[in-house]
């Protein structure tokens, strides 16, 4: 027998009542993952758990950030969103984001291609600036490409 205390979504936490120890618990795979100490070490293997779902970019981008970029692109003519990724992987770096969009390519200059990509390797949500920004490239492929290549690991 066993009493479980919610802690998060997927994880949550409980205690033994038989033997007294803490396991933390997966939802999504309905088994104990891991028993625990105490109460508050359990915690900790679940913020560690949160952490590597952000670095693996399984938590994904909010929708109000997506809403945020979508707005400032149409207030500054920058073309229709594509998508808003993650730009690090590194949890202090969750309010930054690589953004792509697109404009009908209507003058042939670069290429012959339907669309226009355009790809910034920096939108800050907590001021809500977009940087370095790639123009006129050809796919979106290529301008995934280029957010991967600016991609922040954690070594």
């Amino acid at each position: 027998m066993s009493g479980r205390k919610e802690v998060a979504m997927r994880y949550e936490i409980g205690k033994d009542f038989n033997t007294k120890d803490w396991f933390v618990y997966d939802n999504e795979t309905n088994r104990n993952i891991c028993w625990c100490g105490s109460e508050d070490e359990a915690k900790k293997v679940i913020n560690n758990l949160k952490e590597e779902m952000i670095m693996k970019n399984l938590i994904p981008v909010p929708e109000r950030v997506k809403e945020n970029v979508k707005k400032y692109l149409e207030r500054e003519n920058l073309g229709e969103l594509v998508d808003v990724m993650r730009a690090s992987e590194h949890l202090m770096d969750s309010y930054l984001y690589h953004v792509i969009a697109r404009k009908p390519n209507t003058s042939k200059l670069f290429h012959n291609g339907e669309w226009n990509y355009s790809c910034w390797t920096s939108w800050n949500e907590t001021t809500q600036c977009l940087n370095y920004g790639h123009y006129n490239i050809k796919t979106e492929e290529d301008a995934r490409e280029i957010c991967a290549e600016f991609f922040h690991t954690v070594n």
